[in-house]
């Protein structure tokens, strides 16, 4: 027997703004057996946890570059 599911979470690629959302919230919302969607606010912790894995992924892509730039 296969799995059943009652929830899907979407994960945007960017911030946007409270006016393009809307779009977005009425684009899903016409999706067949959609019920409701929580909009959730970015807060600053989002922000500094995003900086954070941007500068770990940074630091370690320009030392692998750099090791393979050495004879």
């Amino acid at each position: 027997m296969s799995d059943r599911y009652g929830a899907l979470t979407v994960c945007l690629d960017d911030d946007f703004r409270e006016e393009d959302m809307a779009k977005i919230v009425q684009a899903i919302e016409m999706v067949k057996h959609v019920q409701s969607i929580a909009l959730h606010v970015t807060d600053v912790s989002h922000f500094m946890a995003e900086s954070r894995a941007r500068e770990w992924y940074r630091t370690k892509l320009i030392a692998l570059l750099r090791e393979e730039e050495t004879p």
